[in-house]
């Protein structure tokens, strides 16, 4: 009879050990956040306007972080203000599902941008295209 007790504690102990941690790791399968704002393509024409394409992007930051707030995600919506706080410059961003979002670190200058619709022989010094 202990033996049976022993070998049922025993069970119940290994089974907390895998599921506590792992349920403690599940996240909320879907964090509202507001759709991204509407800025547009970026076109080299729009390159003097960029501080107001990351001042928008910096609002949506913002806004998903309330809306995370909101949601009882704590850890996701001090990530979020504090990306919108350090003064980011985000050319595109949106809260939704996982999240997405581009930062500019340094110069922007126009040319292919890896992804961009571009063959990767595009991306090479013109020498070695072929």
């Amino acid at each position: 009879m202990a033996s049976r007790l022993r070998r049922t504690l025993l069970a119940g102990l290994v089974t907390a050990a895998v599921a506590v941690p792992v349920s403690a790791a599940v996240r909320p399968s879907a964090v509202p956040a507001p759709p991204p704002a509407a800025v547009g393509t970026l076109t080299s024409a729009e390159l003097p306007r960029l501080e107001d394409r990351f001042a928008a992007n910096r609002d949506s930051i913002r806004a998903a972080a309330r809306a995370a707030a909101a949601h009882g995600d704590r850890g996701r919506a001090a990530t979020l203000r504090e990306m919108a706080a350090g003064g980011g410059r985000f050319l595109t961003f949106d809260g939704r599902d996982g999240g997405r979002g581009a930062e500019v670190f340094g110069d922007l200058a126009a040319g292919p941008i890896p992804g961009g619709g571009y063959e990767v022989t595009a991306l090479l010094p013109t020498e070695q295209q072929t």
